[in-house]
């Protein structure tokens, strides 16, 4: 099956519905992001016809959200999000939503449809709730955090009107769900120091409680430092929001257990490598993928300057860098000792682990069995 752009199915399907008698437009980020020429994943379709209707005529659709009027149409290898409007024409859908930059339509023929002077605020950089901020932020809290979101990720300001009502309902963010949450904070990313700065400083921080519980401390940190400091990783961003509550703050929000782990590796390392430094056995717990993270944050703590290159060479003069380099495995263990507990060939390749790492053995079979042998039988 050929693959087509989102454009091309988009297109597709408001063709279909405007052959039907509907009124279909192409309308939100999708809209925005092709004025401002940037890349574009997803065109999402407004249309008058009802989410029923719309199953009729696309029957391979996907029911996500019948009751909030969407379906999700297949085409062609992509998948186009088909809402009906709130209201009974596009103006009255277009005025329902968060910000003037997200509040623009476009017909099949590309005449872009802007009640709200969303191209103006592109143009000048700015982020303007749509009429009453104050009203758009009581029916959806969470489009405060997207504000800032936006802001971050364009450059823009967010204007007076709109940011005095986000300081007036800034608390209404916590009644937002605990996922919703995650997903716009992990959305914002990459997060620049100046960013991270705005975030702890603005009043959604006190909304997001208990998120960003320590953000004296780390607004401290970040406003003495004099080197260049990015969050572009999810695990490196939760650790600072969530401080020394990391695991009861992932539990609470609902994280992925593999989140929970990475986040994990970068909280136990960061706290040995900020008093002891690096050594082979945290070199080996943060692995690859995050001893970059893990640097970060030892560089930011102590403020200095991160030695990415330094950290990297130790890290490539380890004996082993993951678990599957070991010259042995559980199946030779039960052969060479005649054992098949497997409580005690677990403990003994953990063991056997820690002394490759930290070169008490050599990584080879003969090595291994003799310091097995000396160190772990008896």
């Amino acid at each position: 099956m050929k693959v087509i752009s989102p454009w091309e199915a988009a297109n597709h399907v408001m063709d279909k519905l405007r052959a039907s008698g509907f009124q279909a437009y192409a309308c939100g980020g999708a809209v925005r992001d092709k004025i401002m020429n940037l890349d574009i994943r997803d065109v999402d379709v407004a249309t008058n016809a009802l989410p029923e209707e719309v199953l009729r005529l696309f029957p391979a659709s996907i029911d996500v959200g019948v009751e909030h009027g969407t379906v999700v149409v297949p085409v062609k290898g992509d998948a186009v999000e088909v809402t009906a409007f709130r209201g009974k024409t596009i103006e009255e859908d277009l005025s329902m939503r968060d910000f003037t930059i997200n509040a623009m339509a476009m017909t099949r023929e590309g005449e872009i449809i802007d009640p709200f002077n969303g191209r103006d605020d592109i143009e000048n950089g700015i982020i303007r709730g749509v009429r009453d901020p104050e009203a758009r932020f009581k029916e959806d809290p969470l489009r405060m955090v997207r504000g800032y979101r936006f802001a971050f990720a364009y450059g823009f300001t967010i204007e007076s009107n709109t940011a005095h009502a986000i300081g007036l309902h800034a608390s209404l963010v916590k009644k937002s769900a605990v996922e919703r949450i995650g997903q716009e904070l992990e959305k914002m990313l990459p997060l620049s120091k100046g960013s991270l700065i705005a975030l702890m400083e603005s009043p959604i921080a006190g909304g997001l409680a208990p998120l960003l519980y320590s953000r004296q401390k780390w607004l401290r940190l970040l406003s003495c430092y004099n080197h260049p400091f990015t969050v572009d990783e999810v695990p490196l961003c939760w650790y600072i929001l969530s401080d020394d509550n990391l695991t009861e703050t992932l539990n609470r929000y609902r994280r992925s257990n593999l989140l929970k782990k990475q986040a994990g590796i970068i909280e136990r390392v960061t706290s040995e490598i900020v008093t002891a430094g690096w050594s082979n056995q945290t070199l080996y717990q943060a692995g690859e993928e995050w001893i970059y993270s893990c640097e970060k944050i030892r560089a930011l703590l102590l403020n200095k300057e991160p030695e990415f290159s330094t950290v990297k060479k130790k890290f490539e003069q380890l004996p082993i860098k993951k678990k599957s380099d070991m010259a042995v495995n559980g199946k030779m263990l039960m052969e060479e000792f005649q054992v098949s507990e497997g409580k005690w060939i677990g403990n003994t390749l953990k063991k056997v682990e820690y002394a490759i790492v930290t070169k008490k053995t050599e990584n080879t079979k003969t090595a291994v069995f003799e310091y097995i042998r000396k160190e772990l039988t008896g």
